[in-house]
Parts: structure tokens; C-alpha cells; sequence
């Protein structure tokens, strides 16, 4: 974000834990923290919180696009 061009990525792997059900009538919180950055790959940490309470955690490992690729 805020770069010009836009950097893209691409998802390599994706974890989803679910904890618990998550309600659908209330406001949800994403808290998110970048775990690695390593050349071209990020490693990225997130949960899901529903009044207060985790419901769902995950990690996303994205490769940025290689410039040959668009």
C-alpha cells in the first residue's frame, strides 16, 4: 500500500485455526502482525476476535510478484 506501482503478491500457504464459532451480529477485530520478511516472502500472523474473544487465528506466508509475472 502507498507504493507506486502497487506491489502484488500471491498467497504460497494459508493456515486457518477455528477456536470457536464466530457470531454474526456484532462487530469483529482483526489484530495482525508481520511475523517475517525474508526477500521476497512475508510471513503474517492474524486473529479474529468477536466481543473480546478469539474465534479464529491464521498465517499467511505471501510471495511478492516478480515484475516478470505481470
Amino acid at each position: 500500500m502507498g507504493t507506486d506501482p502497487p506491489l502484488r503478491f500471491v498467497t504460497a500457504s494459508l493456515q486457518v485455526d477455528y477456536l470457536k464459532p464466530t457470531p454474526i451480529d456484532g462487530v469483529l477485530e482483526l489484530r495482525a502482525s508481520v511475523v517475517e520478511i525474508s526477500g521476497r516472502k512475508v510471513s503474517v500472523q492474524i486473529s479474529l476476535f468477536a466481543g473480546g474473544q478469539e474465534c479464529v487465528r491464521g498465517k499467511v506466508i505471501a510471495v511478492r510478484m516478480s515484475d516478470k509475472w505481470l
